[in-house]
């Protein structure tokens, strides 16, 4: 007998043993079996299988007719038809018995059953994992990557080695960058994470320095400003008991610093309400701070007048149209209750000091000249007239009507006067930036729908520190390190072509803009590419934001301002974050304006010097005002964007125009 032959007996065997087993599964709606014997018959019929394909194939090897091989093909698809009929049926008939034996044994099941396949029909949002560049974090990240990706037993390793790879930005991105997408690969990838990032020393005293490090407050009338405190007190406290750091091995020491953080005024109610016969204690503190907080949110939200809003949108609409009353913006806060009874109010003109005479709005007493003087000296605001805060980050909303200007009221614009020289005072560019704004109304008689103007620099000795930070600019797979400017004046945001190539962002729309270069009268319009992208802090990974951006080539050609070594000095002894790391190396490749700009910007700031302040934000302390610079002397440029946004019912009206026989 040769091999062939061989073969083909033994399959023949095998073939007679499978068929035995399939009528024994075709039996199985006549008979009742048990679990085990179910296993048992499905076991045999998957080796068989096996054992059949490689007795197939030998066979196959050896058949060198056409019309033999045809014929034996047409066999062996015959049996897999069989083998595949019968493990469907022997699979349902234990998926059948394994519920009705859960059933019997857990009636309770029943409706647990029930609810999850109703739960199971409702389509839960979408779960967003934070990405990890490298922070104290690491614990809450692993958490969510573990729940959500790790415990997943449908995804393999390779899979979620690229999750993690994904979810990761430098520099905790390059502790995986090297690695080859295999199974090992991924738990070794953990283990060098977990032992560079979840160490339990370095991740406490993350925490201790981030409470070391926190911003006092000041005035106890900041409620946002106190919630944020205790917030991010009670995270860090948190987190600091489930690594098993209890409140008595920091207690002493933190409970001072704690009542430093808060006002002089409430550090005096809090000892006052306390028991003198104990120590102080963190939690006695975290306590008191809650109550406070929460009892000052009741009294905000009590007190608060409905009608606020309604109220400022009237003031800005009566101011635009000529009907302003002084004590609108000369109104005092607190009114003592025995004026209350004087039924005259005093209507006093912040220029000329007259009282009962006229509005400040409408004195004729001084020129424009000696009243932009008095608001520079007094430190008003150019457009509101209050007091501690310049025109572009005034909220009034007032526009002036000679020029459409939003930076100075109507009262003090420049647009009809004559300059005296041609000159200009490198301070007064340097105090308001109103001038830009009258400077661009000449260019164009155009009404626009938003007017762009970038900060001036002239040669002087001062410099003037633009409101910049240094931030991470993520995709969904890349990111990069990049300086912001903020600027309130532009209403757009926008990103350099550079950025958007070396991040790979797609374009979501377009939008088309007319822009007048400054001098031209004439606009160039152009479509513009918009992409989204999220910009997120260099210091907590965790605040991120998410902003839309017009493409353009570049963002600016001018070299940023970098403080002296002094103030830096200074600011890095009070322990202060800057967003900006200074650093001139790093390109300007994204200007955000107003449309995102009040998200980033909160309303706090220092005085570090005279002339120097921070300014609070998310993505740390901005450096804003003039100072000593780096250098002796400051090249100047000055850019004027105007846009203008075409409007549709403009285009109708000229079909009308057409119909009516108008040439």
């Amino acid at each position: 007998m040769d091999k062939m032959s061989k073969v083909i007996e033994k399959r023949s065997s095998v073939r007679s043993s499978f068929t035995k087993l399939v009528k024994r599964v075709q039996a199985l709606g006549e008979m009742t079996e048990d679990l085990n014997s179910l296993s048992e018959l499905l076991e045999l019929i998957e080796t068989k299988e096996e054992i059949l394909k490689k007795y197939d194939s030998d066979v196959e090897d050896f058949i060198t007719d056409p019309e033999k091989f045809k014929v034996e093909l047409k066999g062996s698809e015959e049996y897999d038809d069989k083998i595949l009929s019968a493990k469907i049926k022997l699979k349902s008939k234990l998926k059948t018995f394994t519920e009705k034996t859960v059933q019997e044994s857990h009636p309770s099941l029943n409706k647990s059953n029930v609810s999850e396949n109703a739960a199971s029909a409702l389509k839960l949002p979408k779960i967003e994992i934070l990405r990890f560049s490298g922070d104290s974090n690491f614990m809450e990240f692993f958490g969510c990557f573990d729940s959500a990706i790790g415990s997943n037993d449908s995804l393999s390793k390779i899979e979620k080695f690229q999750y993690l790879k994904s979810l990761l930005s430098p520099p905790s991105y390059n502790v995986v960058a090297g690695f080859e997408l295999n199974e090992k690969n991924y738990d070794s990838c953990l283990e060098l994470l977990k032992q560079r990032y979840g160490r339990t020393d370095f991740i406490i005293n993350s925490y201790m320095s981030k409470l070391l490090n926190l911003e006092p407050i000041r005035n106890s009338s900041h409620v946002k400003s106190l919630r944020r405190l205790y917030d991010e007190i009670e995270v860090n406290i948190r987190n600091l008991k489930a690594l098993n750091v209890t409140e008595g091995s920091y207690g002493h020491l933190l409970s001072p610093l704690l009542l430093k953080l808060l006002p002089r005024d409430s550090v005096l109610d809090f000892h006052r309400e306390r028991s003198k016969d104990r120590n102080c204690e963190v939690s006695e503190i975290m306590t008191f701070l809650r109550n406070e907080v929460e009892s000052r949110e009741i009294c905000e939200s009590v007190m608060s007048n409905p009608k606020s809003s309604e109220t400022k949108r009237t003031f800005s609409q009566n101011y635009q149209n000529g009907q302003t009353c002084q004590r609108n913006y000369l109104k005092p806060k607190n009114v003592s209750t025995a004026s209350t009874l004087h039924t005259q109010v005093k209507s006093i003109c912040i220029f000329c000091d007259s009282a009962n005479c006229h509005d400040t709005v409408n004195c004729k007493v001084l020129d424009t000249e000696q009243k932009i003087n008095k608001l520079k000296v007094e430190r008003r605001c150019w457009n509101c007239f209050k007091k501690n805060h310049m025109s572009r980050f005034c909220k009034s909303g007032i526009v002036c009507k000679r020029c459409s200007s939003k930076f100075h009221h109507e009262s003090v614009c420049r647009k009809n006067i004559k300059p005296i020289n041609s000159t200009i005072n490198a301070s007064d560019r340097r105090t308001e930036s109103e001038s830009n704004s009258n400077n661009s109304s000449l260019v164009t008689n155009k009404n626009v729908d938003n007017i762009s103007v970038s900060h001036n620099n002239v040669s002087a000795k001062n410099k003037a520190f633009l409101q910049t930070c240094s931030i991470y600019a993520c995709s969904d797979k890349r990111s990069a390190l990049t300086n912001a400017i903020l600027d309130s004046a532009s209403r757009k945001s926008f990103i350099s072509a550079k950025l958007v190539k070396a991040l790979n962002l797609k374009v979501i729309r377009f939008e088309e803009l007319a822009i007048y270069a400054f001098g031209q009268t004439t606009a160039h319009k152009k479509r513009y590419p918009v992409v989204c992208l999220q910009l997120q802090s260099r210091h907590d990974s965790s605040k991120v934001y998410k902003l839309e951006a017009l493409v353009i080539e570049i963002i600016s050609n001018l070299s940023l301002n970098n403080p002296d070594l002094s103030t830096l000095r200074k600011l890095k002894e009070k322990n202060i974050q800057l967003a900006d790391s200074f650093e001139n190396e790093i390109p300007v490749d994204i200007l955000v304006g107003s449309d995102s700009f009040w998200d980033i910007v909160y309303d706090e700031k220092i005085r570090v010097t005279d002339n120097i302040w921070l300014i609070n934000s998310c993505f740390g302390r901005l450096l804003g005002g003039v100072g000593k610079g780096n250098n002796s002397d400051e090249s100047c440029q000055n850019v004027y964007l105007v846009m203008d946004s075409s409007s549709i019912l403009f285009d109708l009206s000229k079909f009308w125009e057409i119909e009516r026989g108008i040439p």
